[in-house]
Formats: C-alpha cells, structure tokens, sequence
C-alpha cells in the first residue's frame, strides 16, 4: 500500500506479488504486509521522488498556418 498514490502506486497480483508504479513526484511510504508458517509483520519504506528537467536535441521546429 502506498501513502501518497499521486506518488507511488501499488499494484497487487494474485500470486502475492505487487508492482510499484511511480506516478509523479514527491514523497510517500509504501508498507508491506508479510505472512509466512512462523512469522508475519509489516515492513515500511519512504521513497521520494524528485523531478528533473527535460533536455531534447535534435528537434527542430517551423510555423505552420493552422488549416483548421
């Protein structure tokens, strides 16, 4: 589960298994559930998420008129 789905989303399998997807930037604690024969508990991590600025090269660009 994650705190902050603007963040970190968490995607749950039925097999048990989860896929984190980052969906922008920020801070969030995702928390995982375990569960075995002899022991079960939580575990927690906080990850941040920074932006960075986008470079393109090798584009150029031209006005067009708008042809509707």
């Amino acid at each position: 589960m994650s705190s902050d789905e603007d963040v970190l989303q968490v995607t749950q399998s039925t097999d048990g298994s989860a896929t984190v997807a980052v969906t922008g930037a920020g801070s969030a604690a995702i928390t995982a559930n375990y569960r075995s024969d002899t022991t079960m508990g939580s575990a927690t991590v906080e990850l941040t998420v920074a932006t960075k600025a986008l470079t393109i090269t090798g584009l150029t660009a031209e006005d067009k008129e708008y042809n509707g």
